[in-house]
């Protein structure tokens, strides 16, 4: 991921187009897609801890949460009133990374690219390691270490 987030913010080359590819292949295992998580992460730090533009973690206004009803009020305190907020990182990944909405029409055609990548790594990349170690693997192989990332992700940010 290291390597990835260097990409991303232009400090692992000179050549756009080896951090775009080396990115994109360094996320793709994360079910990460590359351009959107660069366009939003970069907006991150251009507006750390700005309650409406920053990207990342911000709570959840009074004045928002009084228009939900009682089964949005549940399942929010719910998931962040208790030990699942560890894995908040998962909502927050796709709510962020999946809606092209988010996304200006200039931006959408890399986003879409990222996308595919993703979606090239789950048809390709999941029955490959089906395949070589069995349902368990997929389980020890990807989805621990996915859960453990955002288990990492969630408790540290």
């Amino acid at each position: 991921l290291v390597v990835g987030q260097d990409c991303g913010h232009r400090a692992f080359s000179k050549n756009k187009l080896v951090e775009d590819i080396v990115g994109t292949l360094m996320f793709m295992p994360l079910i990460y897609p590359f351009d959107p998580w660069r366009i939003k992460h970069n907006l991150h730090h251009a507006h750390t801890n700005k309650l409406v533009e920053d990207t990342a973690w911000h709570p959840v206004q009074k004045e928002t949460m009084d228009k939900w009803g009682p089964v949005e009020k549940t399942l929010y305190k719910f998931f962040l009133g208790s030990p699942l907020k560890l894995f908040a990182s998962v909502g927050h990944w796709w709510i962020w990374h999946f809606d092209l909405s988010k996304y200006t029409e200039q931006q959408k055609p890399r986003v879409l690219v990222s996308l595919a990548a993703v979606g090239l790594f789950m048809a390709v990349g999941w029955p490959l390691i089906v395949y070589y170690t069995g349902w368990w693997g997929l389980v020890k192989f990807w989805l621990m270490p996915w859960l453990g990332y955002h288990f990492w992700m969630s408790t540290f940010t």
